[in-house]
């Protein structure tokens, strides 16, 4: 988490899968699509700034969500913020993006079957919140999670299921989430 503090307020923002889906249930695509605006050569300021925003608002309400806060839709809350420079804070949007929302690819991990269409990796969000409801994972937990936290954790699940010889699903267990933090 990270807290952006201006002229008269406070900003925390959490990067997690929840604030991916908040993401995407509100502007229409993932995360990604909003830093690719960033990364662009012919990027403006204005465009900059204002998917900056985005991404700031996604992660408050993640943020809020986890406080029990209620957070308003992006038009709203950018009337309410339309004195946040979020730009004088891109450098530590940036690094929360980074630890929330990128994973470590171990190129000696890839798996030469497993082939995602542009589909499937749009749906990113959706996908990561079914696999957490059915591990047994709900949104507040799931908020607590950078999106590498929670790929560890379903690693640890299956390499725990692969251990078992019970040939079904199963809900994951607290020892499963305990043995992530070991």
């Amino acid at each position: 988490m990270v807290i952006l503090t201006g002229k008269n307020e406070t900003l925390n923002l959490r990067a997690t899968s929840v604030a991916r889906l908040y993401y995407r249930q509100e502007f229409g695509c993932d995360v990604y699509d909003g830093i690719q605006v960033l990364l662009a050569d012919d990027v403006t300021y204005e465009s900059a700034a204002e998917d900056t925003a985005k991404l700031a608002w996604a992660m408050n309400k993640a943020d809020n969500f986890a406080a029990g806060l209620p957070t308003p839709d992006y038009l709203q809350w950018r009337e309410i913020h339309k004195d946040f420079e979020f730009m004088d804070y891109i450098g530590l949007i940036v690094r929360e993006i980074a630890k929330g929302f990128m994973v470590i690819v171990n190129e000696t991990d890839t798996n030469d079957d497993f082939d995602v269409d542009d589909d499937d990796a749009a749906d990113i969000a959706y996908l990561i919140d079914a696999i957490a409801v059915r591990l047994g994972i709900g949104p507040d937990r799931l908020n607590e999670y950078t999106t590498q936290a929670f790929l560890d954790i379903l690693k640890i699940y299956t390499e725990n299921a692969e251990n078992t010889e019970e040939d079904h699903v199963r809900i994951m267990t607290p020892e499963d989430v305990d043995s992530f933090w070991r």
